[in-house]
């Protein structure tokens, strides 16, 4: 009698605004300087409901709420180059976000869940870019984030009934330092990053099929991510690879009371990912190509006892293009693309600490799609 209900019925509207103001002036120097400003303002509303689950249709009502959610952010930002070899940037965001619950669905045995919640924050950010050479910057940045829960995230209690207001916004802190480089034929990226967060929105148990969300302290993600690509005469390939080590950095207290120790993977993180792809393009008309993705084993939940095995898959794609690029002419172009070449079995996605066990979703095996493109000139 005071469940959600087997059925969800969702509508949902989204509508906002923003402005911004830039202006460009010179120093004394005769260096760039950039101001900008601006306004942001939001709103989301949605109608949901919940029915009874009977055997397919829909039965009696079980939930009826009419939800909204807002917010209203300025910023601002100055751009300088303090001399012809640096560059540095500052920015400040203040936020208010504000979400509200009006339940229309009350019975003695069903108290009424109205309610709101408000939160507040102003996120700095500061990045310094030093042009060692004219084809090589070193940058660093250094800021602070702020996340609050979705109304998806605020919608399921622990008892499978919502709202869930105790849940905090998410505070993080991140650095970043990297290198871009630049040649005629080649460009490369490298970039080594930290992010420690604060009361971080993480899934706690998917119960019948709706996530439960809590707040965890000390939640790490560090890692390196590199990529390169060149061109040679109609070859051109690319390469990219992320580490990413991302953990819980205390211990608490999951799902069923369960422990989950310090260190423990954050589940739904690949430890290595990496993107391979070539692409030749013999002719003006034509260009085939082939990409190979490889992953790391996931952990499918906070307690790191059920994982998705790692995969490498190959996908390959042709094109050809018919007509010519003078204004007024259309251009078309035939492709075809064939994935997981194979037809090697691995999840493609997981249901993060699913309460029945049912991590895991199959990704599509071998797989082909062709289409038309047409492009006006």
């Amino acid at each position: 009698a005071n469940s959600s209900g087997g059925v969800v019925d969702l509508d949902r509207d989204y509508y906002g605004a923003a402005t911004t103001w830039t202006r460009s002036l010179r120093l004394p120097s005769g260096l760039p300087l950039t101001l900008t400003a601006g306004l942001e303002a939001h709103r989301l509303s949605e109608h949901r409901q919940g029915f009874v689950n009977a055997a397919g249709t829909s039965g009696d009502l079980r939930r009826n709420e009419q939800d909204s959610a807002g917010n209203v952010d300025t910023f601002a930002q100055v751009d300088t180059w303090l001399s012809p070899r640096w560059r540095a940037i500052a920015g400040l965001r203040t936020s208010q976000v504000r979400v509200n619950v009006n339940d229309r669905y009350v019975t003695p045995t069903n108290p009424d869940d109205s309610g709101s919640r408000t939160w507040r924050h102003t996120s700095p950010a500061v990045g310094l870019v030093w042009s060692a050479t004219d084809q090589l910057n070193l940058y660093a940045n250094m800021g602070r984030g702020f996340e609050t829960p979705t109304l998806a995230e605020m919608a399921y209690g622990i008892d499978n009934r919502g709202p869930n207001y105790g849940l905090a916004a998410a505070r993080s802190r991140q650095w970043e330092i990297g290198a871009k480089w630049r040649a005629a034929a080649h460009e490369l990226d490298l970039a080594w990053f930290d992010t420690r967060s604060k009361d971080e929105i993480v899934p706690v148990a998917t119960v019948n099929g709706r996530s439960v969300f809590q707040n965890v302290d000390n939640v790490r993600r560090r890692g390196l991510e590199l990529a390169w690509r060149t061109r040679h005469g109609a070859w051109s390939p690319r390469v990219s690879y992320t580490y990413l080590d991302a953990y819980f950095g205390n211990a608490f207290t999951g799902a069923g009371n369960t422990a989950i120790a310090a260190g423990n993977r954050l589940p739904g993180t690949a430890r290595h990912a990496a993107h391979l792809a070539l692409d030749y393009a013999p002719a003006a008309h034509w260009q085939v190509g082939a990409a190979f993705n490889v992953s790391s084993a996931v952990f499918a939940n906070d307690l790191n006892s059920e994982q998705a095995a790692g995969f490498a898959v190959v996908g390959l794609h042709a094109a050809y293009r018919v007509g010519s690029s003078d204004a007024g002419a259309a251009r078309w172009q035939l492709w075809a693309r064939l994935d997981n070449v194979f037809n090697r079995k691995y999840a493609g996605t997981l249901i993060v600490n699913d309460g029945t066990g049912r991590f895991f979703e199959p990704a599509a095996g071998r797989r082909l799609m062709v289409g038309v493109r047409t492009q006006f000139l």
